[in-house]
């Protein structure tokens, strides 16, 4: 079984609901379109296949002319660049593989499951015509295979790069990406912009049995005109809390645009001209730290006896003694008011007691389960729906979606295709960049995982977590190599502790 997460070095992960995701199978018909390669190009071809033929070379991919193709057949794989090259590569008709070929006019590479398998010089191409899935220009020698996550880039991809993106599934933007098929709403749709569509030579059937699952996500979009959420809030008097969200913003505004706020202005976080502030009687700049850049971040308020701490994406910018907070039964809180919000809003929670560093950092890229302790607002906008009521998923207290005009109307539920995952230094608890790359091979993986870009002597703790934040499993030592064989199947998240930083990467369990 192939999983797909949304997630990855780049990427933030557990958040969202688990979807149907699916992959085509054209039961030994074909599919063209007009070919996204022209001339001698460099390129990366890549995609996910599941099952065999029973011929030798029963296609995957191929172009007008066989100028260039991937088949398979009788359990092994094969490349077409004007003769049949043999990677070697067997097993091929059981389970989930993805397969990717690179040129960059010098060297051709083909990896398989990660691994480069096969490399030669360059053929001279002339690509034009059509693609063709599933089948040779003349559409003979089809396969039955399932084919899933096909690519085309016009570039040679790194190892590194097509390691980053094989488990992902991508936006469609991406720089170099000239079509991208995923199939995922049973469509044969490109979701390269201005991309053509394959066009089914025949009847063709989706699958969704052999594919797995992914997740997707959902948040809520304030248009910066009249959009706002309100709930009565669950503070009351002098109370201890914590308040955390992840949003992302492009917004210059000089006003203070909420993110929270409540009645009397008994507590306010705002945002502005990208810098986060909270009122305690006057406004409080917190950071100097700019977090209108359209990325997603992360923003933690708390209150422990009189200690105001706040966090962006797990670190400490601003902490104080302002006093008390006094929250007045039967009052609001809102979103995007009194001045209104141009953001993206996720993942909303209000506590009753003040977290620590480390119970923020533990959950601050996965969702909850809603009956946490001390949990008493949780929002995380996964249920899209008309109404304007939104759910809490720890109480019956549904925010109220207001407005009236603007781009919006109200405020409206997206698809997040993806987020930014927050590496972690445990030194000083700051967000680092996500140059450290953590690799995990082979993903997919059965028995055991191998650890790569980590430092196996400065190496202090690793956990392993599942879809709902659970450890699962740890380890002390520094041992590259981690057993998963006791594991059940699912997706998993481990997180590595070093001497120097912390890093994250998720994992499919076969």
């Amino acid at each position: 079984m192939k999983n797909i997460i949304l997630s990855s070095f780049f990427l933030c992960s557990s958040f969202g609901l688990f979807a149907a995701n699916y992959s085509l199978n054209l039961n030994s018909e074909n599919a063209q379109v007009i070919s996204p390669l022209s001339g001698n190009s460099a390129f990366t071809v890549e995609l996910w296949f599941n099952g065999s033929g029973t011929g030798t070379y029963d296609r995957l991919i191929g172009w007008t002319g066989n100028e260039f193709e991937i088949s398979i057949g009788q359990g092994n794989l094969f490349i077409y660049d004007g003769a049949w090259r043999n990677p070697n590569v067997s097993g091929c008709d059981i389970g989930w593989h993805h397969v990717a070929v690179t040129n960059d006019l010098t060297t051709m590479r083909v990896y398989y499951d990660g691994l480069e398998v096969l490399n030669k010089p360059s053929a001279t191409f002339n690509f034009g015509g059509s693609m063709f899935i599933c089948a040779t220009s003349g559409g003979v020698e089809t396969t039955q295979a399932d084919v899933d996550e096909l690519r085309v880039w016009n570039y040679n991809r790194t190892a590194l790069d097509i390691a980053i993106t094989s488990h992902l599934q991508i936006v469609g933007d991406e720089s170099g990406l000239i079509s991208y098929y995923p199939f995922n709403k049973q469509s044969l749709g490109n979701l390269v912009s201005g991309g053509q569509p394959l066009v089914p030579s025949a009847g063709i059937s989706y699958s969704n049995e052999g594919f797995g699952t992914y997740l997707e996500d959902f948040g809520m979009n304030f248009d910066g005109n009249d959009d706002q959420l309100s709930v009565n809030t669950t503070l009351i008097g002098n109370q201890d809390f914590t308040l955390e969200c992840h949003f992302r913003t492009t917004s210059t505004s000089m006003n203070h645009e909420r993110v929270f706020s409540h009645d009397g202005y008994e507590m306010e976080i705002g945002i502005v001209n990208g810098e986060v502030r909270v009122y305690t009687g006057s406004w409080i700049s917190t950071s100097t730290t700019n977090v209108n850049d359209g990325i997603w971040h992360h923003c933690a308020v708390t209150h422990n006896a009189g200690i105001l701490t706040v966090y962006i994406d797990g670190g400490i910018v601003y902490q104080a003694s302002v006093g008390v907070f006094t929250f007045t039964a039967g009052n609001k809180m809102y979103i995007g008011q009194p001045d209104q919000l141009l953001s993206d809003i996720d993942e909303l929670r209000v506590w009753s007691f003040a977290r620590s560093q480390l119970e923020i950092q533990s959950t601050i890229n996965s969702d909850l389960d809603g009956n946490e302790t001390g949990l008493e607002m949780y929002y995380d906008f996964n249920t899209p729906s008309a109404s304007i009521n939104i759910q809490s998923l720890t109480s019956s207290d549904d925010f109220i979606r207001i407005g009236a005009s603007g781009i919006n109307n109200l405020p409206q539920f997206f698809s997040i295709i993806n987020k930014n995952v927050i590496i972690l230094d445990p030194v000083n608890g700051l967000a680092e960049t996500a140059d450290k790359i953590l690799l995990i091979y082979p993903n997919p993986a059965s028995e055991y995982v191998t650890i790569h870009g980590v430092d196996s002597q400065s190496i202090i703790s690793i956990n392993i977590y599942d879809v709902t934040g659970r450890i699962k499993a740890n380890t002390v030592g520094n041992d590259n190599s981690i057993h998963i064989s006791n594991l059940p199947a699912g997706i998993y998240t481990m997180i590595i502790l070093t001497e120097t930083a912390s890093y994250k990467q998720n994992f499919t369990k076969q």
